[in-house]
Order: C-alpha cells, then structure tokens, then sequence
C-alpha cells in the first residue's frame, strides 16, 4: 500500500489554519476587551471632570422688600389679597472642595403653614426656583425705579462688590448675593396660581438649598418685624 502524502500536507495545513484563526481570534478579543476598559476609563475620567458637587455656605440673609399689597408700595401687611412680593437679601459663598458649579444648577424652595380659610390663604404655601431666575413678576418699587430688569431683581447671583453682574459659573473664593423670592402671584386678580410665604412674624418659614441632586440643606427662617434689613439669619 503506498502512502498518500498529499493527503498529510492538507491535513497538517489545514491544523495550522485552524490555529491561526484561533489565535487570531484570542488576539482580536483581548484588544476588544482592552479597548473597552480604556473607553470605560475615560468616560468615568470625563464625568468626574464635569461633574458639579459642593455647599453653599449661607453667611447671612436680609429682609430686602416687604411689598404685600395688590400692585403697590405700600407696606401694610393686612391689605387686601392677593399680595406683592415678599423678598429676601442672600449672601453666600461656596464651601471648601466645591467645583465650579452653574447657576443652573443650584435650586431653593421655600415652604411654611397654610392660613387655611382666611384670606391669607394661598393655593400652595411653598415655591422654588433657581439661581439663574425666579421667573417672578418684577416688584411696584423696582417697576417705579426702573431696575426690574438688573440682575439682582431677575433672580440672579451677583457678586456681593458689584450687584450689576450677573454670574453663570460660581467658584471658590467669591462672594455673592441672591434675592430670594418667597411669594409670587404671578399679577393676576385671582387665587389661581397664588404660591409662596410671606413675611410674617408669626409663621416660621422653611428655605431648602440644593446643589445639583443632591441632598437639600435646610435652614429655619425667623422674621422679627416687617422691617426692610431685618437679620433673618
């Protein structure tokens, strides 16, 4: 019987591609795996170099407007519903190890007792809204002046040195000042869309600060008086 050589070479061949392929096909894995955990790295390195945390540190907040009656300048807190605005002065700075953070992306809300079934009565006793806007109606007296477009008055952050700029980014090291708008009824005659707090002696309020999504720092609110500059806290 004569050997078939031919036969041995084809079979030792195709081994040997087997083997490549196999190989190959390790090689090509490993890179696959590789490349994934470097993606994965440089995502996670780019989410904490854009990610905002930190603490906004309250040093003080003022009565800045005590304006409760329908479109006016007076101050007379038993006038007729619905009321003007109720507003407060807040400096601040932020917290050692804070990013940058976006006006954005810092929110208060405030929130106190309902005076159920008397004609301080509101729809809902609370309202929030950001540090780049209060989306509030601007006061009688800022209307009377002609700043109810300055920052200060829209709701925004300003530096505590100059209440003329408004800031989008806050860093470390500044000091700045917001208005707090606790009640706004949106100018309109009706209780429909009445919501917030108002100034008032009697009634505790609540002001929640937050940073992003995280946790809400809470500070309790006490008026003496009615008096603009009255030290809240």
């Amino acid at each position: 019987m004569r050997r078939d050589d031919n036969a041995s070479v084809g079979i030792g061949t195709l081994i040997t591609f087997i083997s490549i392929i196999l190989v190959s096909m390790i090689i090509c894995s490993t890179i696959i795996i590789t490349y994934e955990k470097m993606f994965k790295n440089q995502v996670n390195n780019a989410n904490k170099e854009t990610e905002q945390y930190g603490k906004i540190v309250v040093e003080s907040i003022f009565t800045y407007l005590h304006e409760p009656c329908w479109q006016s300048t007076s101050t007379d807190p038993d006038c007729n519903f619905p009321w003007g605005h109720h507003q407060l002065l807040m400096f601040f700075h932020l917290g050692p190890g804070s990013t940058q953070l976006s006006d954005t992306n810092i929110f208060y809300h405030v929130r106190c007792e309902n005076d159920v079934g008397t004609k301080y009565e509101v729809l809902r006793p609370e309202r929030g809204a950001s540090f780049d806007d209060d989306n509030s109606f601007g006061s009688r007296r800022s209307a009377n002046e002609g700043t109810n477009g300055d920052p200060i008055e829209t709701g925004r952050v300003v530096l505590q040195s100059d209440y003329s700029i408004a800031i989008d980014t806050l860093e470390v090291e500044q000091s700045y000042v917001i208005k707090l708008e606790l009640y706004d009824n949106k100018n309109t005659v009706t209780s429909d869309d009445d919501l917030g707090c108002r100034i008032n002696p009697e009634i505790d309020t609540t002001l929640l600060i937050t940073v992003g999504g995280g946790s809400p720092t809470e500070y309790k609110l006490k008026f003496r008086s009615y008096d603009v500059g009255e030290l809240i806290i």
